[in-house]
């Protein structure tokens, strides 16, 4: 979920259930979606769409390849005047299905779109179930003995992409408060360690938001400072180089 200056939440990927009557943000924070729509490869299935939302769903098919995206089989327009540009979660149990829900109000530049809608899917890469194995983190057992990062639905594999994140930059800062007033200190004190604010909420948004810096740089920085060896990150993966190449390449970034 990317935000824009209001309270930071954690990253949920929870199912969520909705009235379709307006827009805005429920009493948990969360986008109210102005409509929803069944996906089928790279379209939208419904009557009398509005052409705002065929719009932005058309550059998302641009921006993010079919073939990293097979989970999201429904798309949910918000209005990102409301502070939140898109969000993403599974919305079966299992992991298998996820919705992506992306601003059509032109609350941000396109560019800024772009940039989120690289977040967004950040998270499926790193959070689909291949990533992290389902088990009730709740349960104290499951969560005690888990020997790598847990999260409310799983302790992360440990060959997963977000397990090496966190091992390799997150250390030190475990375990992690996701109190707006610590995020800011957070990142007040380690400023040279995020590519953004909004980064230092939790591991799951950091390595998010460094993966937007990977696919949207021209150039990859040096390695000069934690924030860049966190860009840097992805390129030591072939599969995510060539998937950097792919966006870059399909969306003409």
């Amino acid at each position: 979920m990317l935000k824009r200056l209001l309270p930071i939440l954690f990253f949920s990927f929870s199912s969520l259930a909705y009235a379709y009557t307006g827009s805005g943000l429920d009493d948990e924070g969360n986008p109210i979606p102005i409509n929803q729509y069944d996906v089928v490869g790279d379209r939208i299935l419904g009557e009398n769409i509005p052409h705002e939302s065929r719009l932005v769903w058309q550059r998302f098919t641009q921006v993010i390849p079919a073939q990293y995206r097979q989970e999201i089989q429904v798309f949910e327009p918000i209005d990102g005047n409301y502070g939140i540009d898109g969000s993403i979660h599974a919305i079966s149990d299992d992991k298998s299905i996820w919705v992506v829900q992306l601003d059509i109000k032109d609350s941000v530049s396109k560019y800024d779109l772009d940039r989120t809608m690289i977040h967004e899917f950040a998270h499926l890469l790193t959070l689909r179930a291949d990533q992290i194995p389902l088990a009730d983190t709740d349960d104290a057992t499951v969560r005690n003995n888990c020997r790598s990062y847990a999260l409310p639905d799983g302790c992360t594999a440990p060959d997963s992409y977000l397990n090496h994140f966190v091992s390799q930059f997150w250390q030190p800062l475990l375990p992690v408060s996701s109190n707006e007033v610590d995020v800011s200190n957070r990142y007040q004190t380690h400023i040279n360690e995020f590519v953004t604010e909004y980064a230092a909420t939790n591991p799951a948004e950091d390595i998010a938001e460094s993966f937007a810096e990977y696919v949207l740089a021209e150039q990859l920085p040096p390695a000069s400072s934690i924030a860049n060896k966190k860009i840097r990150f992805f390129d030591h993966y072939r599969k995510l180089r060539l998937m950097r190449k792919n966006i870059r390449a399909n969306g003409k970034l």
